[in-house]
């Protein structure tokens, strides 16, 4: 039996019906979600972690201004279609790059800058919703510093502690403290 969103090659229309949770490895919250996600649409919940999509046996990714679909054949035998895909929870920080050890410095940027733009344009070329859609400078979406996060925990009435700031020469100054987020 197959999972929901999950084809095999001789599936001839897909569903569009699968909740894809994307995650890496240790995010223990994605497990969860998962979990009480299916409690409320059962299996329809795929939860993918970015080193399954990463290292499949195969990637294909197409768009123009007319199509635009893919398909990862993961290693355990299951194929994901964008066509299958409902909407997306993104937990991704970074592509995966340990593959990439073993090049140069200068490369290994250019190649891990190439993964981001890769993951960054899938995502966002998915027609469906996209909870914490990536931006060029995060995939896991907007991201703040800790003043903008204790300034909006405060602005919402949560207890914050107060920050303290160290400026030296040219530096962009740097916040210390307990942040509203348990740093």
């Amino acid at each position: 039996m197959l999972d929901a969103g999950v084809v095999s090659e001789t599936a001839v229309q897909p569903s569009r019906d699968i909740v894809l949770i994307l995650h890496h490895a240790a995010d223990a919250a994605a497990v969860w979600l998962a979990t009480a996600l299916r409690e409320h649409i059962g299996d329809r919940v795929l939860l993918l972690t970015i080193d399954e999509l990463m290292y499949s046996k195969s990637i294909q990714h197409h768009f123009d201004s007319s199509l635009d679909e893919s398909t990862f054949k993961l290693f355990d035998g299951r194929e994901i279609r964008s066509a299958c895909i409902a909407g997306v929870i993104n937990r991704l920080c970074t592509p995966p790059d340990r593959h990439l050890e073993q090049v140069a410095q200068a490369d290994r940027l250019y190649s891990t800058q190439e993964l981001h733009a890769f993951w960054l344009g899938w995502l966002n070329s998915l027609p469906v919703p996209v909870i914490n859609p990536p931006r060029p400078n995060a995939l896991l979406g907007l991201s703040a510093d800790e003043v903008v996060l204790q300034h909006t925990a405060a602005t919402a009435g949560l207890p914050c502690q107060p920050l303290e700031f160290e400026v030296t020469s040219n530096e962009r100054p740097v916040a210390h403290g307990n942040g509203a987020h348990g740093n």
